[in-house]
C-alpha cells in the first residue's frame, strides 16, 4: 500500500507514492503523461529499498510556479533534501523523467539509470501526434519540455543538466533509431545522434543499448532495465 507525501517546495507543492521506512531510496520518475501506475510494482521487486514513485508536475499531481525543466530541478532538488535527508537516494528516470534524474543536484543522489532522456527536444517526429492527443491545458509543457508548438517546432536543448554530472549514470536507449522519419508501430528512440553523442562524451555516463526496444524500454527491454537497477542499488549499498 502506498502512502502519498506532499511536500511544499518554493516552486510549489511535489506528489511522491511509496513508503518511508528511513531505508535507503529508489525515487521512480515517469515520463511525460504517463499512466499513474507507472512501474507501480517496483517496491515488490526491490523490498530492501524504500521505492518512491513519482509523476513529472501536472501529471496526476498539481502544476509548479513554472513548466521548464529548471524548475522541476530546483524543486525536486528541495523536495529530497527535505524528505530524504541523510539517506542515498538511486534515480531511476524515464524519458523526460530521465532529462530530469540527470539534473538533480540533491547531496543524498547516488547511482541513476536514465531511460531514453530527451535531451534536445528538436525534430521529434514521433510525438507530433501529442498535439492532438496529450491533455487540454498541456500547450506550455509541449513547448517548453518537448519543444512542440500548435503549429511548429521550437528546438529546446536541456543538455545542461549534463553540467557537473558525477557518479555512476547508466543510461538505457532503445535500439529504434530515431530517424530518418517513418512508418512505425511504436515510438522509436527520442534521443536524436547529437543528443547521444554528448551522453556518450561524458564521463559520468555509460550507454547502454537495449536491443529489440524503442522508447519504453521499460515495456520493450524490462530484463535490461532491471539489471541495471540491481547493479546502481548494489552499488550504493556498497558505498552505504
Amino acid at each position: 500500500m502506498e502512502t502519498r507525501f506532499e511536500v511544499s517546495t518554493r516552486r510549489g507543492p511535489l506528489w511522491l507514492w511509496g513508503r518511508d521506512t528511513g531505508r535507503p531510496v529508489l525515487l521512480v520518475i515517469s515520463g511525460a503523461f504517463a499512466s499513474d501506475d507507472f512501474l507501480v510494482r517496483s517496491q515488490i521487486v526491490h523490498p530492501d529499498v524504500d521505492v518512491l514513485r513519482t509523476h513529472l508536475p501536472g501529471n496526476h499531481c498539481p502544476v509548479l510556479d513554472e513548466v521548464s525543466m529548471r524548475a522541476y530541478v530546483d524543486a525536486y532538488d528541495e523536495a529530497l533534501g527535505i524528505l530524504c535527508a541523510g539517506r542515498v537516494i538511486t534515480v531511476l528516470g524515464a524519458s523526460v523523467g530521465g532529462v530530469l534524474g540527470l539534473g538533480l543536484r540533491c547531496a543524498s543522489i547516488g547511482s541513476r539509470v536514465i531511460i531514453e532522456p530527451p535531451l534536445l527536444a528538436a525534430g521529434l517526429w514521433p510525438l507530433h501526434p501529442l498535439r492532438e492527443q496529450a491533455p487540454a491545458g498541456s500547450g506550455a509543457f509541449l513547448l517548453n519540455i518537448l519543444g512542440i508548438g500548435p503549429d511548429d517546432e521550437q528546438p529546446v536543448d536541456h543538455s545542461w543538466v549534463l553540467d557537473g554530472l558525477d557518479g555512476a549514470v547508466t543510461v538505457l536507449l532503445g535500439s529504434d533509431p530515431s530517424y530518418p522519419p517513418r512508418e512505425v508501430d511504436r515510438v522509436p528512440s527520442l534521443v536524436v545522434p547529437a543528443a547521444r553523442m554528448r551522453l556518450e562524451r561524458h564521463s559520468a555516463i555509460t550507454v547502454q543499448v537495449a536491443e529489440g526496444a524503442g522508447h519504453n524500454v521499460p515495456r520493450d527491454a524490462p530484463d535490461v532495465m532491471h539489471r541495471a537497477i540491481l547493479r546502481a542499488l548494489s552499488l550504493d549499498a556498497a558505498r552505504g
